[in-house]
């Protein structure tokens, strides 16, 4: 028998055994991860947010508009997210980019929580999304 067919026949029946045997592929699966590592620091001066952006060894700064006044922050490695009196505004390291989206009247703010690459606020109309890999802003009525 040729060589070559009983060692591409081997390869087929141990690739077939391992299909049936329940041994999982060799792929990542969801949730299994790795947090970002530490990729952004940030900090306040004045009317301003200045971010350092380690991943593209970048400096970015966001200025708060006039009567514009910031309420909260969180942070995680790889993002930020500011909560105004005007608006909410995320910043992705992933991106190198601030993204807004304007508060609704009477909207209040009940939660702000920023892990890895997710930011979410929570406010007493809206449940809000941030998605720090492509800088986009989801939001959902409560």
């Amino acid at each position: 028998m040729n060589p070559r067919f009983l060692s591409r026949a081997c390869i087929v029946a141990v690739t077939c055994l391992l299909g049936w045997s329940g041994v999982p592929p060799a792929v990542a699966q969801p949730g299994s991860e790795e947090p970002p590592a530490r990729q952004l620091f940030w900090h306040r001066e004045g009317d301003r947010v200045i971010v350092s952006n380690v991943r593209f060894s970048r400096t970015d700064e966001f200025t708060l508009a006039g009567r514009e006044s910031l309420e909260s922050t969180a942070s995680s490695n790889a993002m930020l997210v500011l909560i105004t009196n005007r608006r909410f505004v995320a910043y992705s390291v992933y991106t190198a980019s601030w993204q807004s989206l304007d508060r609704k009247p009477g909207e209040t703010v009940e939660r702000v929580v920023a892990e890895d690459w997710a930011g979410y606020v929570l406010t007493s109309r809206r449940a809000l999304n941030f998605n720090g890999r492509t800088a986009a802003w989801s939001e959902g009525d409560r």
